[in-house]
Protein backbone atom coordinates (compact mmCIF):
# COMPACT_ATOMS: atom_id res chain seq x y z
CA UNK A 1 0.00 0.00 0.00
CA UNK A 2 2.62 2.50 1.22
CA UNK A 3 4.86 1.80 -2.16
CA UNK A 4 1.72 2.14 -4.46
CA UNK A 5 1.43 5.55 -2.50
CA UNK A 6 4.73 6.48 -3.27
CA UNK A 7 4.50 5.49 -6.70
CA UNK A 8 1.57 7.57 -6.95
CA UNK A 9 3.17 11.14 -5.03
CA UNK A 10 6.01 10.46 -7.19
CA UNK A 11 4.16 10.48 -10.98
CA UNK A 12 2.42 13.27 -9.44
CA UNK A 13 5.40 15.60 -8.99
CA UNK A 14 7.15 14.38 -12.53
CA UNK A 15 3.81 15.46 -14.16
CA UNK A 16 3.54 18.66 -12.74
CA UNK A 17 6.65 19.31 -13.14
CA UNK A 18 6.55 18.19 -16.80
CA UNK A 19 3.50 20.52 -17.17
CA UNK A 20 5.89 23.30 -15.17
CA UNK A 21 8.56 23.32 -17.36
CA UNK A 22 6.04 23.14 -20.93
CA UNK A 23 3.78 26.38 -18.83
CA UNK A 24 7.70 28.53 -18.69
CA UNK A 25 9.24 27.76 -22.67
CA UNK A 26 10.34 30.36 -24.54
CA UNK A 27 8.80 31.19 -27.92
CA UNK A 28 8.77 28.60 -30.15
CA UNK A 29 11.18 28.52 -33.26
CA UNK A 30 9.89 29.71 -36.60
CA UNK A 31 7.40 32.18 -34.60
CA UNK A 32 9.27 35.21 -34.87
CA UNK A 33 9.61 35.65 -38.38
CA UNK A 34 5.81 36.94 -37.96
CA UNK A 35 6.53 39.56 -35.51
CA UNK A 36 5.95 42.13 -38.70
CA UNK A 37 2.47 41.24 -38.35
CA UNK A 38 2.10 43.48 -34.50
CA UNK A 39 0.48 46.38 -34.16
CA UNK A 40 -2.46 48.23 -34.81
CA UNK A 41 -3.42 48.31 -38.34
CA UNK A 42 -6.09 50.26 -41.08
CA UNK A 43 -6.68 48.19 -44.06
CA UNK A 44 -8.26 48.66 -47.34
CA UNK A 45 -9.82 45.78 -49.63
CA UNK A 46 -11.00 45.48 -52.97
CA UNK A 47 -13.27 42.84 -54.23
CA UNK A 48 -12.08 41.93 -57.59
CA UNK A 49 -15.00 40.20 -58.65
CA UNK A 50 -17.63 42.82 -58.15
CA UNK A 51 -15.37 45.90 -58.04
CA UNK A 52 -16.75 46.77 -53.86
CA UNK A 53 -13.96 48.14 -51.32
CA UNK A 54 -13.78 47.72 -47.67
CA UNK A 55 -12.30 48.92 -44.90
CA UNK A 56 -11.10 47.36 -41.80
CA UNK A 57 -9.21 47.59 -38.05
CA UNK A 58 -6.52 44.93 -36.81
CA UNK A 59 -5.03 44.94 -33.83
CA UNK A 60 -2.06 42.09 -33.72
CA UNK A 61 -0.76 40.89 -30.12
CA UNK A 62 1.58 38.48 -28.75
CA UNK A 63 -0.86 35.61 -26.79
CA UNK A 64 0.25 32.34 -24.81
CA UNK A 65 4.06 33.71 -23.64
CA UNK A 66 4.61 34.49 -27.04
CA UNK A 67 3.68 31.10 -28.60
CA UNK A 68 0.76 32.13 -30.43
CA UNK A 69 -0.56 35.95 -32.32
CA UNK A 70 -3.85 36.91 -31.67
CA UNK A 71 -5.04 38.99 -34.73
CA UNK A 72 -8.40 40.85 -34.13
CA UNK A 73 -10.09 42.51 -37.09
CA UNK A 74 -13.30 44.45 -37.67
CA UNK A 75 -14.56 46.45 -40.86
CA UNK A 76 -17.33 47.18 -42.61
CA UNK A 77 -19.00 45.22 -45.94
CA UNK A 78 -21.95 45.97 -48.05
CA UNK A 79 -23.52 42.89 -46.29
CA UNK A 80 -22.76 44.56 -43.12
CA UNK A 81 -20.17 44.34 -39.93
CA UNK A 82 -17.35 41.60 -40.49
CA UNK A 83 -15.43 40.53 -37.18
CA UNK A 84 -12.45 38.08 -37.47
CA UNK A 85 -10.29 36.31 -34.94
CA UNK A 86 -7.57 34.23 -35.80
CA UNK A 87 -4.78 32.80 -33.67
CA UNK A 88 -1.64 32.33 -35.42
CA UNK A 89 1.40 30.10 -34.52
CA UNK A 90 4.32 27.79 -36.26
CA UNK A 91 4.46 24.30 -35.81
CA UNK A 92 7.76 22.83 -35.75
CA UNK A 93 6.83 19.61 -36.36
CA UNK A 94 5.03 19.94 -39.65
CA UNK A 95 7.50 23.52 -40.02
CA UNK A 96 4.78 24.75 -41.42
CA UNK A 97 2.81 28.66 -40.32
CA UNK A 98 -0.69 27.84 -38.93
CA UNK A 99 -3.59 30.33 -38.96
CA UNK A 100 -7.17 29.58 -37.53
CA UNK A 101 -9.69 31.56 -38.26
CA UNK A 102 -13.21 32.71 -36.74
CA UNK A 103 -15.42 34.88 -37.86
CA UNK A 104 -19.26 36.37 -37.49
CA UNK A 105 -21.11 34.28 -40.25
CA UNK A 106 -19.53 30.63 -40.38
CA UNK A 107 -19.87 28.69 -37.09
CA UNK A 108 -16.54 26.49 -37.91
CA UNK A 109 -12.83 27.73 -37.81
CA UNK A 110 -11.55 28.00 -41.12
CA UNK A 111 -7.66 26.68 -41.02
CA UNK A 112 -4.66 27.69 -43.56
CA UNK A 113 -1.31 26.85 -43.46
CA UNK A 114 1.98 27.81 -45.40
CA UNK A 115 5.23 28.83 -45.00
CA UNK A 116 7.59 31.43 -46.68
CA UNK A 117 7.66 30.97 -50.61
CA UNK A 118 9.82 34.53 -51.15
CA UNK A 119 11.94 36.34 -48.70
CA UNK A 120 8.99 38.84 -48.32
CA UNK A 121 5.83 36.63 -49.21
CA UNK A 122 4.60 34.14 -46.94
CA UNK A 123 1.80 31.93 -48.61
CA UNK A 124 -0.90 30.19 -46.72
CA UNK A 125 -3.17 27.36 -48.37
CA UNK A 126 -6.84 26.99 -47.65
CA UNK A 127 -8.35 23.38 -48.84
CA UNK A 128 -12.03 23.82 -48.53
CA UNK A 129 -13.74 20.60 -50.33
CA UNK A 130 -12.82 20.94 -53.91
CA UNK A 131 -12.36 24.68 -53.07
CA UNK A 132 -8.69 25.86 -52.34
CA UNK A 133 -8.17 29.27 -51.74
CA UNK A 134 -4.32 30.86 -51.33
CA UNK A 135 -3.69 34.10 -49.51
CA UNK A 136 -0.20 35.68 -49.79
CA UNK A 137 0.97 38.05 -47.69
CA UNK A 138 3.55 40.44 -49.30
CA UNK A 139 6.00 42.91 -47.07
CA UNK A 140 6.43 46.18 -48.62
CA UNK A 141 9.34 48.14 -48.57
CA UNK A 142 7.94 50.72 -46.85
CA UNK A 143 6.52 48.67 -44.29
CA UNK A 144 3.44 47.32 -43.81
CA UNK A 145 2.27 44.65 -45.99
CA UNK A 146 -0.58 43.78 -48.56
CA UNK A 147 -2.69 39.91 -48.51
CA UNK A 148 -3.87 38.80 -51.18
CA UNK A 149 -6.80 35.87 -51.68
CA UNK A 150 -6.76 34.16 -54.98
CA UNK A 151 -8.66 31.01 -55.81
CA UNK A 152 -6.62 28.16 -57.18
CA UNK A 153 -8.29 25.80 -60.18
CA UNK A 154 -7.58 21.89 -60.30
CA UNK A 155 -5.41 23.18 -63.62
CA UNK A 156 -3.64 25.63 -61.00
CA UNK A 157 -4.52 28.73 -62.95
CA UNK A 158 -4.45 31.67 -60.03
CA UNK A 159 -7.67 33.81 -60.01
CA UNK A 160 -6.86 36.97 -57.23
CA UNK A 161 -10.10 37.73 -55.99
CA UNK A 162 -9.27 40.05 -52.94
CA UNK A 163 -6.75 42.45 -52.27
CA UNK A 164 -6.01 44.47 -48.76
CA UNK A 165 -3.39 46.80 -48.13
CA UNK A 166 -2.45 47.34 -44.95
CA UNK A 167 -0.99 50.46 -43.11
CA UNK A 168 0.29 50.92 -40.03
CA UNK A 169 -1.54 53.17 -37.58
CA UNK A 170 1.05 55.29 -35.70
CA UNK A 171 0.25 56.17 -32.34
CA UNK A 172 2.64 58.96 -31.50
Amino acid sequence: MIKKLFIIVVSCFITLGLSSTALHQEKKEGIDTLEFLLGEWESQSINHESGETAEGRSTITWILKGNWMKWEFSGQTSAGPVQVLTLITYQPDRQKYAFYSFNNFDSDPLPHFGNWIEKKTLRLTIIEGDQNTQIDFILRENGGFDQTHSSVSSTGEVKVRLTTRYRKIDKR
